[in-house]
C-alpha cells in the first residue's frame, strides 16, 4: 500500500480533508518525522527509504534535483485553501 505524506506546511483544514478522501496520510511534525525538519537535510534523506509519495506547495521542492526512485513528489501550484479539492 502507498503511503502519503503531506508536508507540514499544509493547513489543517485541508489536512483534514484529505485525511477524509485518502486513508494512509501522515503529516511532517505530526505523524512522520518531526517538526521544522529542514528540507534537503532530513526530509529528503528520509524519503529515500519510505516509497511514499510527498505533497507539498512549497515551490523549494519545484527541481528536478529532487527526483529519486524511491519516492515520489508531487509539488501543488494552487492556492493554500484549494489543495484537497
Amino acid at each position: 500500500m502507498s503511503r502519503h505524506v503531506l508536508d507540514e506546511n499544509i493547513r489543517q483544514s485541508q489536512v483534514q480533508q484529505i485525511r477524509r478522501q485518502i486513508a494512509s496520510v501522515a503529516q511532517v511534525g505530526v505523524d512522520w518525522g518531526r517538526k521544522g525538519w529542514d528540507d534537503l537535510e532530513q526530509i529528503i534523506p528520509h524519503l529515500h527509504s519510505t516509497e511514499a509519495t510527498f505533497h507539498t506547495q512549497d515551490s523549494d521542492y519545484f527541481n528536478w534535483r529532487w527526483c529519486h526512485r524511491n519516492y515520489c513528489l508531487v509539488y501543488y501550484d494552487v492556492p493554500y485553501n484549494e489543495l484537497a479539492d
